[in-house]
């Protein structure tokens, strides 16, 4: 399943899920057409199986970077989780717009509500570690939110493609909105 799934993200990188056909698939993947139709009845059920899987590595990544980061100030945290996010969704170019697309609300699974659920508790148990020197009113609202803003970022920065200079920007001034919102300092911006 790992070289279908493999090969899938190849090939969605190269032409796109337009263009991405199963017969290339299986040819990258060094298997026959009829092993990915024995685990997948069409192509967009292979692509939201990968995107799950991927969702499900991103959301790992995010908890992983969260846990590492559990007692550095909230914008070294913040930009941490960030950047993992923009990284991985630009490191899969090709699945990005699908993990985008699957991100949605109309397209949620009981996985990815797992997930999600499991980002947000991460992301809790670290507002609470700093909690008393941070100024937020409901602590589910602040971890969520604050979910919902590095992926609404990173998902600007996947499908805009900002030159770095506008990519390092949006990561700052990201990081110094959030910032202020749970009352921590932010970092010092450049005007420029």
């Amino acid at each position: 399943m790992a070289d279908i799934f493999e090969a899938t993200a190849q090939v969605l990188a190269e032409r796109g899920p337009e263009r991405a056909s199963t017969n290339r698939i299986a040819e990258r993947a060094g298997v026959s057409i009829g092993s990915i139709y024995q685990y997948f009845p069409n192509k967009a059920a292979l692509f939201d199986a990968l995107a799950q899987d991927r969702f499900q590595k991103l959301n790992a990544l995010t908890l992983d970077r969260l846990s590492q980061a559990i007692d550095v100030p909230f914008p070294q945290a913040a930009e941490i989780v960030l950047r993992s996010f923009i990284d991985f969704l630009t490191e899969n170019p090709g699945l990005g717009r699908i993990i985008v697309e699957l991100m949605q609300p109309y397209n949620r699974t009981p996985t990815l509500m797992v997930a999600e659920a499991q980002a947000v508790q991460a992301a809790k148990t670290y507002l609470m570690r700093f909690h008393d020197t941070l100024a937020i009113v409901d602590l589910d609202t602040a971890a969520r939110l604050s979910g919902l803003v590095i992926a609404a970022v990173g998902t600007r920065v996947l499908l805009d493609r900002p030159s770095p200079e506008r990519r390092e920007l949006m990561i700052r001034e990201t990081v110094r909105m959030l910032s202020l919102y749970v009352g921590a300092v932010p970092p010092a911006t450049d005007p420029n």
